[in-house]
């Protein structure tokens, strides 16, 4: 099959659009720390051992999900979108002795990525992370449409 130059850049900006369309959509780091911070009541600072940590997912390109081995769960939020984190298959927690913790002074490395971490918020379980997860995105969408109307 041969494409020619121009179905290519039209493939090219369709792509670049969806791209560009999903991102801006998606909450900024800034407002996922701040939704989480005033859902929990948590101040972000919690620290986990790494040698605990069992299992992680990315849920996107600055917030992970960890879960310990003892069977807690986390929410990482990072300081800066950091797009290899939602592609890798492997990372790195980079912390300050045996510990990661939120306030920016510790990393979560991917590729050959160095994403600060913000925040850590701990919960008792896997349901109640996502649950945050969800009040804070409906709280970010609501904060978006009052400025926008």
């Amino acid at each position: 099959m041969r494409l020619s130059v121009g179905k290519l850049l039209v493939i090219g900006a369709s792509l670049c659009l969806s791209a560009c369309g999903s991102t801006a959509t998606r909450p900024l780091p800034q407002e996922m720390n701040q939704a989480l911070l005033e859902l929990t009541g948590q101040d972000g600072r919690a620290c986990i051992r790494i040698s605990e940590i069992s299992g992680y997912a990315s849920l996107s390109d600055s917030l992970l999900s960890v879960t310990t081995i003892r069977k807690s769960h986390a929410l990482m939020v990072t300081n800066h979108r950091c797009p290899a984190l939602e592609s890798t298959s492997a990372a790195v927690f980079d912390g300050q002795f045996t510990q990661i913790c939120g306030g920016n002074r510790d990393f979560i490395v991917v590729v050959s990525e160095r994403c600060s971490v913000r925040s850590i918020f701990k919960f008792d379980d896997r349901q109640a992370a996502l649950d945050a997860i969800d009040a804070a995105e409906q709280r970010i969408k609501a904060g978006r449409d009052n400025a926008s109307s």
